[in-house]
């Protein structure tokens, strides 16, 4: 499990067993600053890993994401068109 508290709002997200998630784990605590796109909030980590051979192309409602490309958990409420 990996705590997030954004202002008031406190997330607990069940991470699933990937090499990602360890390195997340791993280096929680962090800080970051969240922004927003589209219908998601992002924000920066400390990690660096590269693309997992079975990483999908697109986040549903609801999930989180690791963008290996920017080092950022997304949390997906909905369409992001790029």
């Amino acid at each position: 499990m990996l705590k997030m508290v954004i202002g008031n709002v406190s997330i607990t997200a069940k991470l699933l067993d990937t090499p990602t998630a360890t390195a997340l784990y791993a280096a929680a605590p962090f800080t970051s600053s969240a922004q927003t796109w589209g219908e998601e909030v992002y924000f920066s980590t400390p990690v660096h890993v590269a693309l997992e051979l079975d990483a999908k192309a697109t986040v549903q409602a609801g999930e989180l994401a690791f963008w290996a490309e920017g080092n950022i958990i997304i949390i997906s409420f909905g369409l992001t068109l790029i």
